[in-house]
């Protein structure tokens, strides 16, 4: 199993309620550990900070973490920077935190190949979102 580390991770928060971040960086975790992760922090109400930087994760682990931010406010810095979630991956986060989440204050997503389209959606996102300061 690839990413074996990253299930007993989701079996540990599930009973932990009291870590506040977790540092998953250069994990090579994919969509697939991306989505145990999320379904696992949908009950964890502790976590602060969530670093996802350098690993695997595509627009599909995006879309996950765009679930996960429009029900989860617990997390107020989710770093994604180098990963690959392009265009969609930006969309979707964009629509998580424009109208479903007022806790998150930053979002790092610098190297993702994003373009024109997520840069507009992002920009966007941060016009009715007051709680993020910065991506």
């Amino acid at each position: 199993l690839q990413e074996e580390t990253t299930v007993h991770m989701t079996k540990m928060l599930k009973v932990n309620s009291s870590l506040k971040e977790l540092h998953l960086g250069k994990h090579e975790m994919t969509d697939f550990g991306v989505e145990r992760l999320c379904e696992t922090l949908l009950v964890n109400s502790s976590l602060r900070y969530l670093d996802l930087q350098c690993n695997k994760i595509t627009h599909d682990g995006a879309k996950h973490l765009a679930e996960l931010l429009k029900k989860n406010t617990a997390i107020e810095i989710l770093d994604l920077a180098s990963n690959r979630i392009e265009d969609d991956g930006a969309v979707y986060l964009s629509e998580a935190i424009a109208l479903h989440n007022n806790r998150l204050k930053g979002l790092a997503v610098v190297s993702n190949n994003i373009g024109a389209k997520g840069l507009v959606a992002l920009a966007e996102a941060m016009k009715t979102n007051t709680t993020l300061s910065y991506i």
